[in-house]
């Protein structure tokens, strides 16, 4: 990690591990995982947390985000939607 004691802020931005990470672009996310680029939930997601990617792969920060393929791919918001909708059928629900 850069430490600005040691480097210039400009060196620290532009040569920085932690900054390429944080200024990913979906569009490189989805040219790392092929399951993603064909997924329903692709609008959804936008490839999921990288923080649960590397839980699941260490060495991976681009991959996939198992904890939220499961809960979409298991159809869990149509399920909280109708579980709300039995509750409070009037319930305005914003999920894209």
């Amino acid at each position: 990690m850069p430490l600005l004691t040691e480097q210039s802020l400009a060196d620290c931005i532009n040569n920085s591990f932690w900054f390429d990470i944080v200024n990913k672009r979906v569009s490189e996310f989805f040219a790392l995982n092929e399951d993603c680029r064909s997924c329903k939930y692709l609008k959804n997601c936008s490839g999921g947390c990288r923080a649960y990617a590397l839980v699941n792969d260490p060495d991976n920060y681009m991959g996939k985000s198992p904890m939220l393929c499961e809960l979409l791919l298991g159809e869990w918001p149509d399920k909280i939607i109708e579980l709300v909708k039995g509750v409070r059928p009037d319930a305005k629900i914003l999920y894209l």
